[in-house]
C-alpha cells in the first residue's frame, strides 16, 4: 500500500500516483490468500509466514486474510471477522486444515489450490518469474468526512493470450484488528502489550463481488479505464472499520481461479477536518538484551516522526511479556522528519524467554490522524534468562519423554529459531508416510530434528542447555549421536557445539562439521530420514573446563540447504562415563570407569537382554523401582504391531500416553524422565494388539 498525506482547503498541488499505467511487459505479481481463524493456533505462525514472504517482495506480493470454516465462528462476545463471501472461497479452494493459503489462485498440485504454508514461499517465487499478460494500475481517495472511496484503475494488455473474457476484483482489506487470538505466541509481531493480537490485511469486502467486474475486449495493447465508488461502513458485523487502517487491491482472474497479477492502491486523503494534520509517527527498538545470566534490562525505543508535521504529544508503551502496559505520556514537541529515543526505568525479569513489545499512538490527540499504524509497533529480539544455580554435573537426554513438537526439552531452550516451527522433537507417528523409527541407530522412536529443507538458508538456531557445574569434574566428557545429509553436493550446513562459561558472553567452539564432511548419508533431495546405519557417534573432550563452576553448552546448526539433521542420545557426564550390559536388565553405569563401553547408545546397539521376553505371561519389564529419575521399559513383540504405553496417577489421570505405531517383531526398550512427576506410585500400562499389562511404579 501506498499512502500520500493530502490535505484539504490548501492550494492544488501534483500528486504522483500509480496513473497512468505502465505498457512494458511485466513479470506476475503474487496474491497470496491467506486462510485462517481467530480459533486456529496454528494461524498466526501461518500468517508470521505469509509476512515474511511479503517482506521480502513488498512490490511483488500482496495479501488478503479470508477468515473462514469452523476456526473462524466466534463464541458469544467475540468480534465476527467473517465476510459473505468466505464461504465460496473455503469451497473452492478446498481448504481442510488451517492455516491454508493459495498462490494466484493457481493449481499447483491434485485438483484444490489450497496448499500448506510451508510451500507458500516456493510456488510465490515460482510465479513471480511468470510472464504476465496485463498491467494494472490504481489510485484511491478516501474522504474521511463522508467515508466515500474513489477508485480509479487502470489495465493494460500488454500480452496476446489473455481470454476473451476477464474478471478484475477489488477487494478492501484492514490491517491493525486488535482483538482475541489463538496460537498468538506464535507470531511475537503481532501480539500486543495488552496481550491481544493484531489481525492484519483482513479482508472486509469485496467491492466488485465474489467473483469480480466482467472485461470484455482483451487484445494485446487494449487499455480499460475503471472508476468505483464505494461508501465504507462504520463497521462490518460490529467491527469497527478505520478508514487510516485500510487498504484496495485489484487482480485480474481467469473466472474462479488462475489470478494473472495484482496490484496494491496508492492512497491519499481528502475531506481532513479543519485543525486536524495528518501525520506518520513510528517505533522501532535496536534495544540491547542481557546476557543469560542478568535478569535486569533497559526497555529502550526510537520514535520517528516521518511526516511533515510537528507532533505536540504522543504516548509511548512498553509490555514485557505481555504483561500490563507501561505508559509514558510525551509532552515535548518532535519536530517534522526527526525521531527521539525514549528510555523506561530498568525492570528485572523472571521468565525464561522474554520479549518487549513497544507501540506509540497518537489516539489522544484530537487534532492528529496516524494513517500509517502498521509502523507504531516494535519489539526487542527474544532474551532468554537463567537463574542461578545449575542443573546438575551432567545429563542424559534421549528425547523420548516428549511429544512430538517439542522444541525445548528438558534444562534446555531454542533460541533464533528459524521460519515457523522447524526444529523441534520428532516422533514417526506423527510423520505421515514415515515407518521406521527415528531414534539414534532406530534404538528409539524419537530424536531432535532440524527440517532443514523449510528453512531458509543463512538462518541460524541453537538449542541451549542451561548451567551445568564442572566444579569437581575430571575427564569431562560428551558424547551424542546424529544424522544428516546434504540435499545436493552443494549443501553447506554446518553443525557446531560451543561452550560458554560466563553465561553466553563469549563462546569456546568444541565440535564442527559442514557440508559433505558432517554428512553420514548420501545426499536425499527433499526430506532425509535415517535408517539404522546412517547414524553417527562423536565423543568430545570437556577436559578444558574442568573445574569450571558454571559452563554452558549449544548445538549450533546453520542452514544451507540440506535434508534434515538429527541428533539424539546426548551424554554430558563431569568424569569419565562407561556402561555394561547386564542380559537381564540391559545397559547400567557400573562406576569407575569399568564398563566395556563408552556410551549408552553402544551398548544398547551390542546389549542382547536375553531376559525379556523369555516368559510368556509377560509381556514387559519395568526397572529400576523405586525410581527418581529415568525409568526403564523394555518390552519383545512377535509380530509387526502398534504398542501404546501409558502412566496414570492414583487418580486415574493420563499422565504420559505414547503410541509406537507399526513395530516390526523384536525387542524394544523406551526410557521415560519421571524427575518431574510428584512422589508417590503410579499405574503403568503397556497395551499391543493382542495383549494388555498394567504394573504399580514408585517414584521417589
Amino acid at each position: 500500500m501506498r499512502k500520500l498525506l493530502v490535505l484539504p482547503f490548501l492550494v492544488p498541488c501534483i500528486v504522483l500516483g500509480q496513473l497512468p499505467v505502465d505498457m512494458a511487459a511485466q513479470n506476475k505479481n503474487v496474491l497470496l490468500e491467506e486462510y485462517t481463524g481467530l480459533h486456529c493456533s496454528f494461524c498466526p505462525d501461518g500468517a508470521k509466514m505469509a509476512d515474511e514472504i511479503h517482506d521480502k517482495n513488498k512490490d511483488d506480493v500482496f495479501i488478503i486474510t479470508w477468515h473462514i470454516g469452523s476456526f473462524a465462528e466466534p463464541n458469544v462476545s467475540e468480534p465476527d471477522y467473517r465476510t459473505i463471501f468466505g464461504d465460496s472461497i473455503e469451497v473452492e479452494s478446498g481448504v481442510v486444515g488451517y492455516p491454508g493459503g493459495s498462490i494466484n489462485r493457481h493449481i499447483f498440485s491434485g485438483s484444490q489450490t489450497n496448499l500448506s504454508r510451508y510451500v507458500w514461499e516456493t510456488y510465490a517465487d515460482q510465479t513471480r518469474t511468470q510472464a504476465s499478460y496485463a498491467n494494472i494500475a490504481m489510485d484511491a481517495d478516501i474522504n474521511l468526512t463522508t467515508r466515500v472511496v474513489t477508485i480509479d484503475a487502470e489495465i493494460y494488455f500488454t500480452g496476446n493470450t489473455a481470454p476473451a473474457t476477464i474478471y478484475f476484483n477489488l477487494a478492501i482489506t484492514q490491517d491493525n484488528i486488535i482483538g482475541p487470538q489463538n496460537g498468538k505466541e506464535k507470531n511475537p509481531d503481532y501480539t500486543m502489550p495488552n496481550n491481544e493480537y493484531r489481525h492484519m490485511h483482513m479482508l472486509r469486502h469485496l467491492i466488485t463481488e465474489q467473483w469480480g467486474d466482467t472485461l470484455v475486449g482483451t487484445s494485446q495493447s487494449t487499455l480499460i479505464a475503471k472508476q468505483y465508488q464505494y461508501i465504507v461502513p462504520a463497521d462490518i458485523n460490529g467491527v469497527p472499520v478505520d478508514l487510516t487502517n485500510i487498504n484496495f487491491l485489484g487482480f485480474i482472474a481467469e473466472g474462479k481461479s488462475e489470478v494473472i497479477t495484482v496490484e496494491d492502491a496508492h492512497i491519499t486523503y481528502s475531506g481532513v477536518p479543519v485543525g486536524v494534520s495528518l501525520v506518520d509517527i513510528a517505533a522501532k527498538t535496536k534495544m540491547a538484551t542481557p546476557s543469560f545470566c542478568d535478569p535486569n534490562v533497559t526497555p529502550e525505543v526510537t520514535i520517528y516522526n516521518n511526516s511533515s508535521t510537528n507532533i505536540d504529544s504522543f504516548e509511548v508503551s512498553y509490555s514485557l511479556n505481555n504483561g500490563t502496559p507501561v505508559v509514558q505520556l510525551i509532552t515535548t514537541v518532535l519536530m517534522a522528519d526527526d525521531s527521539t529515543t525514549i528510555t523506561f526505568a530498568p525492570v528485572v525479569v523472571t521468565d525464561e524467554k522474554n520479549v518487549i513489545a513497544f507501540n506509540v499512538n497518537v489516539d489522544d490527540v484530537s487534532s492528529l490522524i496516524d494513517t500509517s499504524q502498521n509502523n507504531q509497533y516494535s519489539h526487542s529480539d527474544a532474551f532468554f534468562y537463567m537463574p542461578p544455580g545449575t542443573f546438575g554435573t551432567g545429563f542424559i537426554e534421549d528425547f523420548e519423554s516428549y511429544n512430538h513438537g517439542i522444541e525445548d526439552p528438558d534444562n534446555a531452550f531454542l533460541i533464533t529459531p528459524p521460519v515457523g516451527k522447524q526444529a523441534y522433537v520428532v516422533d514417526n507417528d506423527n510423520i505421515g508416510g514415515v515407518n521406521t523409527s527415528l531414534g539414534g541407530f532406530w534404538n528409539s522412536q524419537q530424536s531432535y530434528r532440524w527440517k532443514l529443507p523449510f528453512i531458509p538458508s543463512g538462518i541460524e538456531s541453537s538449542l541451549v542447555y542451561k548451567k551445568l557445574d564442572f566444579s569437581a569434574a575430571s575427564d569431562a566428557t560428551l558424547v551424542f549421536s546424529y544424522a544428516y545429509s546434504q540435499n545436493s553436493s552443494n549443501s553447506q550446513d554446518s553443525l557446531n557445539i560451543d561452550v560458554s562459561t560466563n553465561c553466553g558472553n563469549t563462546w569456546t567452539n568444541v565440535y564442527g562439521g559442514y557440508g559433505s564432511s558432517l554428512a553420514t548419508a548420501p545426499s536425499h533431495p527433499g526430506f532425509f530420514y535415517p535408517d539404522s546405519t546412517e547414524w553417527k557417534v562423536e565423543a568430545v573432550s570437556l577436559d578444558a573446563f574442568n573445574g569450571e563452576s558454571e559452563i554452558i553448552m549449544r548445538f549450533r546448526v546453520y542452514s544451507d540447504d540440506g535434508a534434515s539433521l538429527f541428533i539424539d542420545d546426548i551424554e554430558v557426564s563431569a568424569s569419565a562415563y562407561t556402561w555394561d550390559c547386564d542380559p537381564i536388565t540391559g545397559c547400567y553405569n557400573p562406576g569407575n570407569d569399568s564398563g566395556a563401553y563408552s556410551t549408552l547408545a553402544a551398548c544398547e546397539l551390542a546389549c542382547n537382554v536375553t531376559g525379556i521376553g523369555n516368559n510368556p505371561e509377560e509381556l514387559f519389564s519395568v526397572y529400576p523401582i523405586p525410581s527418581d529419575e529415568y525409568l526403564f521399559i523394555d518390552y519383545f513383540i512377535q509380530k509387526k504391531q502398534s504398542t501404546i504405553l501409558t502412566i496414570y496417577n492414583m487418580m486415574g489421570e493420563v499422565i504420559l500416553n505414547k503410541e509406537f505405531a507399526q513395530q516390526m517383531p523384536g525387542t524394544y526398550y523406551t526410557r521415560i524422565n519421571v524427575s518431574k512427576y510428584s512422589k508417590g506410585i503410579y499405574i503403568l500400562k503397556l497395551r499391543t494388539d493382542n495383549k494388555t499389562e498394567t504394573k504399580k511404579i514408585l517414584v521417589n
